[in-house]
């Protein structure tokens, strides 16, 4: 499926344009992952440029980063060895991801 080459939620992991060619921009909205989360994303030359989830029904989301440095609403966050942050959502919330 191509929603594979955008989004991948493997167990209550999400990733971003984990198999999408780097030289090719996209975009796709709410795309459903594992957990309750509607993820919202785009990439442009290589680099996620947009990167919203929302969670529907609240608990933990974990991301791969795409990132080495993400900030979370604002907030500077480091992931952890395997490039993964972990944020407790409650249903409704939507986080904004920036690098």
């Amino acid at each position: 499926l191509i929603t594979e080459f955008l989004m991948q939620s493997v167990g209550d992991t999400i990733r971003v344009f984990p198999c999408w060619p780097e030289d090719q921009d996209a975009a796709f909205a709410d795309l459903r992952a594992q957990g309750g989360f509607l993820v919202t994303a785009a990439q442009k030359g290589g680099q996620v440029v947009r990167l919203e989830i929302t969670s529907t029904v609240g608990g933990t989301l974990r991301l791969v980063s795409p990132w080495k440095t993400i900030q979370v609403n604002g907030q500077a966050i480091v992931p952890n060895k395997q490039g993964i942050v972990s944020i407790k959502t409650e249903a409704g919330e939507t986080v904004t991801f920036n690098n």
